[in-house]
């Protein structure tokens, strides 16, 4: 994950989001992460999350598959974003785009609220902007003065350098992201929070092996051929089928 920071700000619109200070439960300290992200795999273009007890080694939910995906707009999501609103609840904000139609204007992104991130209700479409643009990557952050919500958009550039203190990517062998993650947000969670989400389909029923000497390469069958390849090519057979092996009995 490349940090990032915002380097022009064009709008933000309130959710009306305020809500009673957390509960004395939410407010413990948290014990695990979510990962909210898309997959381009496959064309699936919708939420995928995965959790971590470390915020390093990743394991998808639902095996790998959606646990939403948008009815309205294109019918496709890109950039997910998942805040904890202050009574313990989340909302998830996304950019409106199935697929690379990047000339496509959408002034529109998604919004959706969930109880625990297992189940997501109220649907519905924010309209940003009335420019002839698109409305990317949305984020939230919380305005003390006025206790609300706000969300922009913006325009992001990478870094290296943040305040003074240099960044650098972690190796293959200290981080294991889901395969084809794209554009990921992640926020602490608790142990219950965290063990409610694997009863979302279950934990993954199947395994990836790293390499050890190539740690961004997997095994994976080719031609009746075992060989080890990186993956995160975008190929749905490469990255799904060709690499995943399950246990039999």
């Amino acid at each position: 994950m490349s940090p990032r920071r915002v380097i022009a700000v064009s709008c933000a619109v309130l959710l009306g989001l305020a809500l009673a200070p957390p509960p004395a439960a939410q407010a413990a300290s948290c014990a695990a992460y979510v990962m909210g992200y898309f997959n381009r795999s496959g064309d699936r273009y919708a939420l995928h999350l995965a959790v971590s007890d470390d915020g390093l080694q990743w394991a998808p939910l639902n095996q790998n598959e959606p646990v939403v995906t948008p009815a309205a707009g294109t019918q496709g999501l890109r950039d997910p974003y998942i805040l904890r609103k202050q009574d313990g609840t989340f909302v998830v904000l996304a950019t409106g785009l199935k697929g690379r139609v990047f000339h496509q204007n959408d002034q529109y992104i998604h919004v959706w609220d969930s109880a625990n991130l297992t189940s997501f209700t109220n649907h519905r479409r924010a309209r940003l902007h009335t420019m002839a643009t698109h409305s990317w990557a949305p984020e939230a952050f919380k305005v003390p003065a006025r206790n609300a919500y706000a969300v922009i958009y913006s325009a992001c550039n990478g870094t290296s350098n943040i305040d003074g203190n240099p960044w650098s990517p972690l190796g293959q062998r200290a981080y294991t992201p889901p395969i084809s993650s794209k554009h990921a947000n992640i926020i602490p969670i608790t142990t219950a929070e965290k063990d409610a989400l694997i009863s979302l389909g279950g934990p993954p029923r199947w395994n990836r092996s790293k390499s050890y000497d190539f740690p961004d390469r997997y095994p994976r069958h080719s031609g009746f051929a075992l060989r080890i390849d990186p993956l995160g090519s975008g190929s749905a057979l490469a990255d799904r089928q060709d690499a995943t092996f399950m246990l039999t009995d």
